[in-house]
């Protein structure tokens, strides 16, 4: 039903990898048409950035495997989300009290498939995209760059790597409450690639061109989706690879619609 891969990459510039990324899926259980990416960018100069991505990535994994997506509808699975979040930035920060690391913080977004539904979530400046015809955003940043535009102050062509698009307004580990995540959800037809990805990518290759790359891997008969994953990597480190950059691909291959 799905195809997928991941892939993290710790640049050209950084001296250590503080994304984190992962996709969970069943597929010797009933959980078999369920599927969840997790991905997470620790927040760069800070202590303790590497530390919470991780931590975001694995709370959420033992969190996953408590549940069973295929017994709940759309309301619940939001629910879960939310859930899911507020408990990871409960052990993020309490990670950081734990070992001198306050002021530890992550972005993060979580991805949730059931069938040809996709539910997700996310807190600060990592990604979600859908390519059908098209690279559509899911998501909106949540950055002080992002309120400017909503207000009209700044326009969209001049925010794409403005000095000051990288200062979050929202974040995980700061506190071990949170604003709940902004959800979206989308019915998926065949043939559809979802995409999360850390700002690594999208602040660093111009949209245009990320769509003109999803184009070109169309174009391919039975193309892997682990070489359109490397492709998206390599452009961003042609291009100077100055940050980390991670990328979780979902492809939805038809069947099983609800």
């Amino acid at each position: 039903m799905y195809s997928y891969a991941f892939l993290s990459d710790i640049g050209l510039v950084r001296s250590r990898n503080e994304d984190s990324v992962i996709i969970v899926d069943f597929p010797d259980s009933a959980e078999k048409d369920s599927l969840v990416f997790i991905l997470a960018d620790g927040m760069g100069g800070h202590k303790g950035g590497q530390e919470a991505a991780v931590t975001f990535t694995n709370t959420v994994t033992v969190e996953i495997q408590k549940e069973k997506i295929s017994l709940f509808g759309l309301p619940k699975r939001i629910e879960l989300l939310k859930e899911w979040f507020l408990k990871s930035a409960k052990t993020i920060y309490n990670f950081g009290q734990r070992n001198n690391l306050a002021g530890l913080g992550t972005t993060g977004v979580i991805g949730c498939f059931y069938k040809n539904n996709f539910t997700g979530g996310w807190i600060g400046d990592s990604r979600i995209y859908v390519y059908h015809d098209t690279l559509q955003f899911l998501t909106k940043d949540h950055t002080l760059i992002q309120k400017q535009i909503d207000r009209g102050e700044l326009q969209i062509e001049d925010a794409w790597q403005h000095p000051s698009s990288h200062i979050l307004d929202r974040c995980l580990g700061l506190s071990p409450s949170i604003k709940e995540p902004d959800i979206c959800t989308f019915q998926l037809e065949p043939g559809d690639v979802v995409m999360s990805c850390s700002d690594g990518l999208h602040d660093v290759i111009p949209h245009k061109e990320i769509e003109s790359i999803f184009q070109d891997f169309k174009k391919q008969k039975n193309g892997k989706i682990s070489s359109l994953a490397e492709l998206l990597v390599k452009a961003a480190r042609a291009l100077g690879g100055p940050d980390n950059v991670s990328v979780a691909l979902v492809r939805y291959d038809g069947s099983n619609e609800i």
